[in-house]
């Protein structure tokens, strides 16, 4: 029975999902116009471009006008397997059991989807029949007082939503709430289960649920009112983590008539498993996406995934993250590249707290899912159409660094901007010392060429000095970078033990391992290292 179920999923999702909404399909290929032109690359008005006789509506074929990713990726449940087919991405389910489905992944990210959002102005009335992506929900609870405040408060910030299209209004309203709303690091979204539309927290997760509070000192009830439902958070103007945002900005987008659905994302790879990092490494042959995606995944560790939202505008699904309306597939800052792997109205519909939260709750682990994440890549490839025109340069990328000075937690040679948790020296007897990197890449984000160039480069280094016995040192792990303040400072935490080593007012040199190859350490001349 549960091979008759993914093999009917294949053949379902074989076709793009917009194809069966009633998309107008010109040349009648089984593709939507609007794919062909943005997503595939393809002549709408033509069922075979190329003109060699196989159609484009072909599995393969449709990949030959553009560059695309190919990934094989297994997922722990729940997925919503009829809304992965959209205008970034086919789905081909490979397998399903009781436990994952094994995912075929095409991602199109030379995509021109955010070009083509233009507005709609008549927007309430076209809209007002999609009754299921504008009534509240359990999480999701607007009401006829919560519309009249929102109305009430953007009418004092100069927004009328009347006045405006439907991508003004989504763009608009955005901004504002995102300015109106404070942020708290609480993440309890994926503990609480739903009954009889009451929200629980899931038995045997309360222990995670109480850690991961926004206040300790509020009760479940207060915690839910200030992440999990949307007109409460509005009240309260607060907001937790992605989910938690998700929740608060669908409620607030349907309150004042756009339709609004939430889409749950994974990154390409577990950037837990250097394998699968390797994966991405040897697979991707388009320099800036590998460079790019190997970024967001490396930046992923932990547990991780992306909650954001689908609006319709000028009358189609649209990604909205955050204030990004048309957001892309491939995103440095946001897991790499997103896969779109579940799609839910509400919060309390989305069943992620009996798999994915008792997962990260628990610290749970398996053969299936080795690491920490719910989902693991299992092959990756990408292709350039034969009929594409897709440059592919190579962008910047760290190979060396220099270490331009070091200077110790709390010493008046600490630079300007470093923030008060960087100036503190310990006080068990154990050495705080913090190592200055020069270089900047001016194409990228220099978080994450670090994140990147650590995880590769040699942590280990050694301060020698005449008449001294060696100390090995090695980097601590966090880092800061602030490009206002020109800063990328490396911490290294000397253990009691070594520190006392280390012979008070002599000048140490620092001397690099790098027993990696390719990713190289370099010391500026003259640099020393001085215990005070």
């Amino acid at each position: 029975m549960k091979l008759l179920h993914a093999f009917t999923f294949a053949l379902v999702l074989a076709i793009p999902s917009t194809a069966r909404s009633g998309d107008p399909d010109t040349d009648g290929d089984g593709l939507p116009d609007f794919q062909e032109i943005h997503k595939y690359g393809t002549d709408p008005a033509k069922k075979d471009t190329a003109g060699k006789g196989t159609p484009d509506g072909d599995s393969h074929q449709r990949r030959e006008f553009t560059y695309s990713i190919r990934a094989v990726v297994r997922v722990m449940p729940p997925y919503n397997l009829k809304e992965l087919n959209d205008d970034y991405q086919d789905v081909r389910v490979i397998s399903e059991t009781n436990d994952y489905a094994e995912l075929e992944v095409v991602v199109y990210p030379l995509n021109t989807n955010a070009d083509a959002i233009k507005g709609n102005p008549n927007w309430k009335k076209d809209y007002a029949g999609m009754t299921e992506y504008l009534k509240p929900g359990v999480t999701t609870n607007w009401d006829e007082a919560m519309r009249n405040d929102l109305l009430r408060e953007l009418a004092k910030d100069g927004i009328d939503p009347d006045k405006l299209t439907d991508k003004e209004v989504v763009e608009q309203v955005s901004r504002w709430l995102f300015r109106r709303s404070k942020f708290r690091n609480m993440f309890c979204t994926f503990y609480v289960e739903f009954r009889d539309g009451k929200p629980q927290v899931v038995a045997g997760l309360d222990k995670q649920f109480e850690k991961d509070r926004g206040d300790k000192s509020w009760s479940v009830e207060e915690q839910f009112d200030h992440e999990l439902f949307g007109r409460q958070m509005f009240a309260n103007k607060t907001h937790g983590t992605c989910t938690s945002t998700a929740v608060l900005q669908t409620t607030v987008l349907r309150a004042l008539g756009i339709p609004t659905r939430m889409i749950l994302c994974i990154p390409l790879a577990d950037g837990n498993d250097p394998a699968q990092l390797q994966m991405i490494e040897k697979g991707l042959t388009h320099h800036r996406m590998r460079r790019d995606i190997g970024f967001g995944v490396s930046a992923s560790r932990g547990f991780t995934s992306h909650t954001f939202l689908e609006v319709f505008v000028d009358g189609r699904w649209r990604r909205l993250n955050y204030n990004t309306l048309g957001q892309n597939v491939v995103d440095r800052s946001y897991l790499g590249l997103m896969v779109h792997v579940h799609t839910f109205n509400d919060l309390s519909e989305a069943n992620l707290a009996a798999t994915w939260g008792a997962r990260f709750a628990k610290g749970q682990r398996d053969e299936v899912f080795k690491f920490s994440n719910p989902y693991r890549l299992m092959e990756v490839s990408d292709h350039f159409g034969k009929y594409a025109k897709a440059p592919n340069p190579r962008p910047g990328e760290l190979k060396t660094v220099t270490i331009g000075r070091a200077y110790w937690a709390g010493s008046k040679e600490s630079p300007t901007g470093l923030p008060d948790s960087y100036r503190t020296a310990p006080s068990d007897g154990s050495g705080r010392l913090f190592l200055h990197a020069n270089e900047w890449l001016e194409d990228g984000d220099g978080y994450l060429q670090y994140k990147v160039f650590l995880s590769k480069a040699d942590p280990e280094f050694v301060l020698t000095a005449k008449d001294q016995p060696d100390v090995k040192i090695r980097l601590s792990g966090p880092y800061l970078t602030d490009t206002a303040h020109n800063l990328c400072e490396l911490e290294v935490i000397i253990p009691k033990e070594d520190f006392a080593k280390l012979a008070k007012g002599v000048a140490y040199t620092l001397h690099p391992q790098n027993g990696h190859k390719g990713y190289q350490w370099r010391v500026a001349d003259k640099l020393t290292v001085t215990r005070e």
